[in-house]
């Protein structure tokens, strides 16, 4: 399987939220048949977005650059999988802080060193304190679902983007009111997502774009210019 050029008229269609068992306590699916499924929905690309939590994937006392290295290494045997698949993959992460716990934010932009230097301050930080980070390493940081459940959109002026569609189907993200709330702040990035945990949450969201991305910094500039369309919603 190769990609095809987009001056063929080839749609990329990339996964931009998605879990892995090997990292994320809720996920059910290996990373290799993650890959082989969304490869076979006809995806080009998927965004690993495993969660770092401070009691959850992170321990509360001790070494967090363990998981920090851990993520990376999943990420990197990832990219090597997909190759034989055709297809990408790219990094993210699930963060949720402390000071606004349970609202998540997708963090897109990390490297190994940044990962390490930052996995100690999701109980020390803001959103806002971080996201400077984030746009400091050429990121950006995105708000998972604000308006699931008991989650809270953060302030506008500390986020990048917002998933104003979730398809998670065991959850109500109220994906409306994310729309609404991303048309209300016209500066913020607006994806879709599939959430992706368990086998039939497959393909239920993304975003779809005839540029072809390479790299993680190459999606990161999708999104900036708003060069997609989404998936679901």
């Amino acid at each position: 399987m190769s990609f095809r050029s987009p001056q063929n008229g080839y749609i990329y269609k990339i996964e931009t939220h998605c879990h892995t068992a090997e990292l994320s306590p809720c996920g059910n699916i290996p990373v290799r048949e993650l890959i082989d499924r969304y490869a076979a929905a006809g995806y080009s690309a998927i965004t690993l977005c495993d969660h770092l939590r401070v009691g959850y994937t992170l321990p509360r006392e001790g070494d967090r650059h363990a998981v920090a290295d851990r993520m990376a290494d999943v990420y990197e045997n990832a990219v090597e999988y997909g190759k034989t698949r055709g297809m990408r993959v790219y990094k993210g992460s699930e963060l949720c802080f402390d000071a606004t716990c349970p609202d998540e934010f997708i963090m897109l932009g990390w490297d190994r060193s940044f990962l390490r230097r930052t996995v100690d301050l999701l109980d020390r930080e803001t959103v806002g304190e971080y996201h400077l980070r984030t746009l400091a390493r050429g990121g950006l940081l995105i708000q998972a679902h604000p308006f699931r459940e008991v989650c809270m959109p953060a302030a506008a002026e500390d986020l990048d983007g917002v998933e104003v569609f979730n398809g998670h189907p065991r959850h109500d993200s109220r994906n409306p009111l994310a729309l609404e709330f991303a048309a209300a702040h016209p500066h913020l990035i607006r994806t879709s997502g599939s959430d992706y945990h368990r086998t039939q949450d497959l393909a239920t969201g993304g975003i779809e774009t005839d540029r072809d991305i390479r790299t993680p910094a190459d999606l990161v500039k999708c999104l900036k210019d708003n060069a997609f369309t989404r998936i679901g919603g």
